[in-house]
C-alpha cells in the first residue's frame, strides 16, 4: 500500500514538472510572436510647415524681428525659403517639409546679434502653434555681439597701456617702455565687460562658392622694424604674413569668442609675445601696434594687410586681407567694424 502511494506521488511530480515547462514554453513563445502583432502608430508623413524659436543665448529672451533662412544642407545654392520674418520668436515657414527631411537653418538678426546655423531633421510628431499645425524644429540661440572690444598691453615692469571702445572710429592709445633687457615678454589682454554680449562668436558664414566657414576674430601685432628674433613671437603661437610693409613684421592669431554672460563676470582672453632684440643696438626703437577686428576669414589672414602709406597699416588688416566690401561678412557688417588698437614705443636695452 506504502509502495502504491509512493508510485503515485512519483507520477504527480513528473506531471507537475512537465505541466511547469508547458508554461514556460508557451510564455517564451508568446514572448517571442506577440511583437509581430503589436500597432505601432505609424511616423506622420504628412507635408506641414516648420518653425523654430530664436532665443538670445544669455537671457533666455524670445528674438523678435529677426529672420530666418531655409536651405537643404546638400545644396546651399538653392535656398527653399530666405527672409522668413516674424512679430513674435517663433518663426514658422511658408512651405510644406515632410518628417525626416535635414534642412539648414540660418538665424539672424543685425546688427545687433551674430548669425547662427543649424542643420535639423523635421521632426515625426506634429504640433499646433497659434492653431496651425507645425513640425517644431526647436530653439536656436543667437549672442548678442558687444560691436566693440577694448584692449591692454602690460609691460614686464607692469605698466599698462590701454584701447579706448572706439568701434570704428580707429583712435590709437599709445605708451612707452624702456626695456631692461634684451627679451621683454608682454601680456594681451583683450576684456569684454558688456553684461550678456560676446564679442569674437565664430559666426557661420557661407561663401560666394556656397561653402560653410566660420568667421572669427583675429588679433594681430606689428612691427616698426624686421630686426627683432621672429622665432621667439611664433614659438608663442603667432603666425606671420606673408608680405608685410616694407621694413615691418606682423603676426596675426585667432582672437577666441570672449562672453560675459552675466553681471559681475567679465569676460577677457590673454595672450603674449616677446620682443627679442637682440641683433639690435641698445637705445633704438621699436613701436609696436597691436589691433583685433571680429568676423575675419581666417584663410585671408596670411596674404597680409596693405602698405597704403609705407608704414605699417594697423587697420588694414580689416580691409587689405579680401574681406574689406561691406556684404563680405555677412549681413550688414563693415569691414572697419570692432577695431581695438594700441600703439607702444620700445626703447630697446
Amino acid at each position: 500500500m506504502a509502495r502504491g502511494q509512493r508510485s503515485l506521488g512519483r507520477v504527480a511530480a513528473i506531471a507537475a514538472v512537465a505541466t511547469i515547462t508547458a508554461i514556460v514554453v508557451i510564455l517564451a513563445v508568446a514572448f517571442l510572436v506577440l511583437p509581430l502583432f503589436r500597432v505601432t502608430a505609424p511616423l506622420s508623413t504628412t507635408p506641414a510647415p516648420v518653425g523654430i524659436t530664436l532665443q538670445d543665448e544669455f537671457t533666455g529672451t524670445g528674438i523678435t524681428s529677426g529672420k530666418v533662412d531655409l536651405a537643404n544642407p546638400s545644396d546651399l545654392s538653392k535656398p527653399l525659403e530666405g527672409a522668413i520674418t516674424s512679430t513674435t520668436s517663433f518663426y514658422q515657414s511658408s512651405g510644406f517639409y515632410t518628417p525626416g527631411t535635414q534642412l539648414w537653418v540660418h538665424g539672424y538678426k543685425t546688427p545687433e546679434y551674430y548669425d547662427n546655423i543649424v542643420v535639423v531633421s523635421v521632426p515625426s510628431a506634429i504640433s499646433v502653434v497659434s492653431s496651425s499645425q507645425v513640425y517644431v524644429l526647436g530653439t536656436m540661440s543667437l549672442f548678442q555681439d558687444d560691436g566693440v572690444v577694448t584692449a591692454s598691453l602690460t609691460a614686464p615692469d607692469g605698466s599698462v597701456t590701454t584701447s579706448t571702445d572706439i568701434g570704428a572710429t580707429h583712435v590709437a592709445s599709445n605708451g612707452t617702455y624702456t626695456a631692461t633687457a634684451k627679451s621683454s615678454t608682454f601680456q594681451l589682454t583683450f576684456p569684454q565687460s558688456t553684461t550678456a554680449m560676446s564679442y569674437g562668436f565664430p559666426m557661420p558664414y557661407v561663401t560666394s562658392t556656397f561653402s560653410q566657414i566660420n568667421l572669427v576674430a583675429i588679433q594681430w601685432i606689428g612691427f616698426s622694424v624686421n630686426t627683432i628674433v621672429s622665432s621667439d613671437i611664433t614659438s608663442q603661437g603667432w603666425q606671420p604674413i606673408n608680405s608685410p610693409p616694407t621694413g615691418t613684421l606682423v603676426y596675426w592669431k585667432v582672437l577666441p569668442e570672449i562672453d560675459t554672460p552675466s553681471s559681475g563676470v567679465v569676460g577677457s582672453t590673454t595672450s603674449q609675445f616677446t620682443v627679442n632684440s637682440s641683433p639690435m643696438a641698445g637705445g633704438s626703437t621699436v613701436e609696436v601696434r597691436v589691433w583685433a577686428a571680429d568676423l575675419q576669414n581666417q584663410s585671408d589672414m596670411p596674404f597680409g594687410v596693405t602698405d597704403n602709406v609705407g608704414s605699417i597699416d594697423h587697420f588694414g588688416a580689416s580691409t587689405g586681407i579680401g574681406l574689406g566690401a561691406e556684404g563680405e561678412y555677412g549681413k550688414g557688417y563693415p569691414g572697419s567694424q570692432n577695431s581695438a588698437t594700441i600703439n607702444l614705443v620700445i626703447t630697446t636695452f
